[in-house]
Formats: structure tokens, C-alpha cells, sequence
């Protein structure tokens, strides 16, 4: 009996074992379902990380080309108001080049005109004495012949 209470005993513990062994691999079956979801699961968030990278990539390619547009534009914009700013410099100098041309005209037309108003006033003024002093003249003949003495 000893050896049926051992053999017993062994088929005991072999069973325990066996359901032990079964209970182990059902739970290693759960843990490699669960591995097959992380990988799943990992595959996916790579692949979401890969076209959140891409379109990062694409936006920092987009921001780069309006930075170059941006650029450019300004230096269009800088160019622009240059060549407006030298159109008025040079059409400014042309209106002062040519006011300055009227101005010299004028001045030269005045001093003709002035030089024929003294002319014409000194040929008065000497027609003036010339009236005066025949008048003296007249006056003083004419006090030497008493012929004021008729008239009076």
C-alpha cells in the first residue's frame, strides 16, 4: 500500500502538474495575443508618426518657400520704392532746372524792359529841362522887352 499511497501520491501531483501546464498555456496564448495587439499597436502609431513626420516636413518645405517668396517680395518692394524715389529726384531737378531757365529768362527780359523805361525817362527828363529853360528863357526876354507890360 505504501507503494499505491506514493503512486497515488505521484498521480496527484502529475495531474496538478497537467493542469498547471494547461493553465500556463492558455495564459501564454493570452500573453502572445496581447504582444500581437503591441506590435499591431506599435505598427500603427509608427505609421501615424510617419505621416505626421511627412507633413511636418511638408509645412517646413511650405514655410521655407513663403520665407523665399517673402524675400523676394520685400527686395521687389525695396526696388520699386527706389526706382520711384530716383524718378522723383530726376523730375524734381527737371522742374528746377527748368523754373530756373524761365527765371534767368525773365530777369534777362526785365533788365531789357528796365533799360527802355530809363531811356524813355531820361529823353523826358531832358525834354523837361529843355521845356524849362526855354521857358526861363522866353520869360526872361520877354521881361527885358516890357512886352510883359502889354499883356499886364
Amino acid at each position: 500500500m505504501a507503494d499505491e499511497n506514493g503512486l497515488n501520491a505521484v498521480k496527484t501531483d502529475v495531474a496538478i502538474l497537467k493542469k498547471d501546464v494547461s493553465n500556463i498555456q492558455g495564459l501564454l496564448g493570452k500573453v502572445d495575443d496581447a504582444i500581437d495587439k503591441i506590435a499591431d499597436a506599435s505598427n500603427g502609431i509608427s505609421q501615424i508618426l510617419a505621416v505626421h513626420q511627412s507633413k511636418i516636413d511638408g509645412t517646413s518645405d511650405d514655410i521655407g518657400a513663403l520665407a523665399a517668396a517673402s524675400e523676394k517680395s520685400d527686395e521687389l518692394l525695396h526696388q520699386r520704392i527706389k526706382e520711384k524715389d530716383q524718378e522723383h529726384k530726376d523730375l524734381a531737378n527737371e522742374n528746377h532746372e527748368a523754373l530756373m531757365d524761365f527765371l534767368k529768362d525773365h530777369d534777362d527780359r526785365s533788365v531789357i524792359t528796365l533799360e527802355e523805361i530809363f531811356k524813355r525817362i531820361r529823353i523826358l527828363e531832358q525834354w523837361k529841362w529843355v521845356v524849362v529853360g526855354g521857358a526861363a528863357a522866353i520869360l526872361y526876354l520877354l521881361s527885358e522887352s516890357n512886352i510883359l507890360e502889354q499883356f499886364g
